[in-house]
């Protein structure tokens, strides 16, 4: 596998249903007869052996080079595809909650939703297989995929596009986590245990006088080349070097992501502000790159080992909730990727991003959207307002700093004349929520449905609220 970042995604597993139908084991694998197996290899993801019409569309054959990353954002949400300076939507094919997204080398795109797997064919998102109760996605830089299941909690490999069950090692808790080395081994993380898979037997990972996190599945991080890094319960990754615990760590909130080739992507984020600093293979710091917002504006969208990644070109590709940056190899120029300036591309809360080889050609950005928003409070006083985009899930009335959007890149705010009339200028097309000032500590949020839709130049109205 060539591509490193995103060939591990780790989540929590949670108690669920059993498989459907019964997966293979090993030794059935080993007994078929080569005919059944030249048929396996015929078979598409889950066709169940369903030929093909001989009209039908030729299959869109997939891009080494391509990139894809996920947007959750009501009707925008789904996986988004760029490929030749375009991106695609493509269709969800029954994956409605994305769960994971990892993508191998021949440039094919692998979800897990709601405990299922699928597969990017063409244009569309298939589901892979006959697998259920999925909790856990890897696939390796060797092409090989592997899943974890629930209940009892099992591991699959995908041979010949079966899944066929390999025995999962004794004692394994209801809560683990799974990705692949370098050499397409399977790691294994629990609570209070980590193992990786010697041959045909699993052996505790060798760890030294350090000892897993026990209170969850410690995160496991594999890179090109060859250091895994694992978190232990002295709160720090510690890097297993040629099968032993070396000297280098981060701390627990710097979790390394692995870069192609060797190395690794490590960040630090205010939410609303972040650095991330490349490493090489040897652990020295190659730069550091900073997303200032005369450049481009950042927001946290999660998780940075899912929305952090690198292609083979050295470029840095950050998921942000003000859409996707692209930062080339000399750390120094980026570029947004954002609703208004991107033909195919409606949403900007990106949460996850792979991509495979060098990447590809990236769209042309047309002219940054931006329109005005006017609207009314009803009160008899001026009154500030503040229109940014956090907030969007609900706002408890807590906020940290002189007023709840204070540190945000894109923050508009005002005061209202003594009528409560407002017009908010320069407002770019992102989901934002309005929140108004009721005395002098205390805000309420007004939730305006604005701004996706906007076009340039228009100026908004979007009505009246009570404070």
């Amino acid at each position: 596998m060539r591509r490193a970042a995103c060939l591990l995604l780790l989540s929590t597993f949670v108690l669920g249903a059993g498989c459907k139908g019964a997966p293979k084991k090993d030794d059935d694998v080993k007994d078929e007869k080569n005919e059944k197996s030249d048929k396996a290899d015929k078979k598409g993801a889950g066709s169940a052996g369903a030929a093909a019409s001989a009209d039908a569309p030729k299959a869109v054959a997939p891009n080494p080079n391509d990139a894809f990353f996920t947007i959750q954002e009501n009707k925008d949400s789904g996986v988004y595809r760029i490929r030749a300076g375009a991106v695609t939507k493509l269709e969800a094919g029954g994956c409605s909650y994305i769960e994971d997204l990892a993508v191998d080398h021949d440039g094919r795109a692998w979800l897990r939703c709601l405990g299922k797997v699928f597969r990017s064919e063409g244009d569309k998102l298939v589901e892979h297989g006959q697998l259920s109760s999925v909790m856990q996605l890897a696939i390796g830089r060797d092409g090989s995929v592997w899943a974890g299941t629930s209940s009892p909690a099992a591991v699959h490999r995908l041979v010949k596009d079966a899944w066929v069950e390999v025995k999962a090692p004794d004692g394994l808790d209801l809560t683990w986590d799974l990705v692949v080395d370098d050499k397409g081994k399977p790691w294994i993380s629990t609570k209070g245990a980590v193992w990786v898979r010697e041959g045909e037997t699993w052996q505790p990972a060798p760890l030294g006088n350090d000892k897993p996190e026990d209170s969850y599945p410690s995160k496991v991080v594999p890179t090109d080349d060859g250091t895994v890094w694992v978190l232990t319960d002295k709160m720090a990754f510690i890097g297993i070097e040629n099968g032993k615990p070396g000297t280098r760590t981060f701390p627990n909130f710097q979790e390394p992501v692995a870069r192609p080739g060797g190395g690794v992507l490590v960040e630090n984020n205010t939410g609303y502000a972040a650095t991330i600093t490349v490493y090489d293979g040897k652990g020295k710091q190659e730069k550091t790159i900073t997303p200032t917002s005369d450049k481009v504006f950042f927001q946290s969208s999660g998780d940075s080992s899912k929305r952090l990644t690198a292609d083979k070109k050295g470029r840095v590709w950050i998921g942000t909730g003000y859409g996707l940056i692209v930062v080339e190899a000399d750390g120094t120029t980026m570029q947004q990727l954002e609703p208004g300036r991107v033909p195919g591309l409606t949403g900007a809360n990106v949460q996850r991003v792979a991509v495979a080889g060098d990447g590809p050609e990236l769209p042309k950005l047309g002219d940054k959207v931006r329109g005005g928003v006017k609207g009314k409070v009803n009160v008899d006083k001026p009154t500030q307002v503040e229109l940014c985009a956090g907030f969007i899930g609900g706002f408890d009335g807590k906020f940290y700093g002189p007023t709840p959007c204070s540190g945000q890149a894109v923050l508009r705010s005002m005061k209202t004349d003594k009528d409560g009339n407002f017009e908010l200028k320069d407002v770019p097309p992102y989901n934002m929520s309005l929140l108004i000032q009721t005395d002098a500590t205390s805000w309420v949020r007004r939730d305006p449905k604005c701004c996706t839709d906007l076009k340039t130049g228009q100026v908004k109205d979007i009505g009246s609220f009570d404070p």
